[in-house]
């Protein structure tokens, strides 16, 4: 208690003694030194939700080594890609035409690993690499609407880091 109280009168945010149980632990430096995979976004309700990030951003970071205004601009050019992006693979995915599904999946493989949407990538290259095998054919279509349902969030996400990025630049 003395130990306790001293800490907290030099300036200490918080005191954990030992031993420590290892899930107290996470939750203080959790409280002090949160994670940066959340976003939050607002529902049609204006209620803020908070929900895991699509992407890590960390390989374009270390890309853009710094400069916020190149990452903005990969960031904008991918919201402008990617709904064309999909719209041939849902084309493709309606005619029945795995070999566009798979080229197009393919195309949006380098620019989806830049920003570190991996499960958006792992879904691609699930695709790619079964239509190459000519298995589980039957799947692609709901495939292709999951693909269109994460880059949905994804696409929300990347506006989300823009006006993040821009609000900083502006400070």
């Amino acid at each position: 208690s003395d130990e306790k109280d001293k800490c907290f009168q030099i300036g200490m945010n918080d005191y954990i003694s030992k031993p420590f149980e290892p899930q107290v632990l996470h939750q203080k430096l959790s409280d002090f030194a949160p994670l940066n995979n959340t976003i939050n976004i607002e529902n049609k309700n204006h209620q803020v939700l908070k929900t895991k990030k699509m992407a890590s951003l960390t390989l374009l970071q270390e890309h853009a080594n710094g400069d916020q205004e190149y990452i903005a601009e990969v960031l904008t050019d991918c919201i402008h890609e990617f709904p064309s992006y999909m719209d041939e693979l849902n084309k493709a995915n309606e005619e029945g035409n795995w070999e566009s599904v798979k080229y197009t999946a393919h195309k949006m493989k380098s620019p989806i690993a830049l920003i570190g949407a991996e499960q958006i990538k792992d879904l691609l290259q699930t695709m790619e690499v079964n239509i190459s095998n000519y298995k589980s054919i039957d799947q692609i279509p709901d495939q292709v609407s999951e693909l269109n349902h994460q880059m949905e969030k994804l696409l929300l996400e990347l506006k989300i880091e823009i006006k993040n990025i821009k609000a900083t630049q502006h400070h």
